[in-house]
């Protein structure tokens, strides 16, 4: 797993704010993504005017919802709770590179379900 035996406490600490940060970061980019549900459902019944399905995907219709943000924001808070319940640093880190992990897979998910049909040209 991630050996962090030779790591100073302060960059540890350093390292564990940053994970948090990104964590916190990655919650408000989805909630921003949430917020412009309306636009996204305008965009898809013009691409699919027979599907009921935002951007005619299952996982888009799921994903950009309110409860599926409330679970996310749940899995965030628990992580904040871990902070004040776990006292070893690299454990705390270890916890944040997971939830991490998870909040990237379901905002990436959510993203490329919303934004591959509309396509990335610039």
């Amino acid at each position: 797993m991630l050996n962090l035996e030779g790591i100073n406490d302060r960059l540890k600490l350093i390292t564990n704010i940053f994970l948090l940060l990104l964590q916190f970061i990655s919650l408000a980019a989805y909630f921003g993504m949430l917020s412009s549900r309306k636009n996204f459902e305008e965009i898809s019944s013009n691409l699919y005017p027979d599907s009921n399905n935002l951007m005619n995907s299952f996982f888009a219709e799921y994903l950009v919802t309110y409860p599926a943000f409330v679970i996310v924001l749940l899995v965030f808070v628990c992580s904040i709770i871990k902070e004040t319940r776990i006292s070893a640093r690299a454990s705390k880190i270890r916890i944040n590179v997971v939830v991490l992990l998870i909040m990237a897979i379901v905002f990436g998910s959510a993203s490329y379900n919303v934004f591959s049909p509309i396509g990335f040209s610039g």
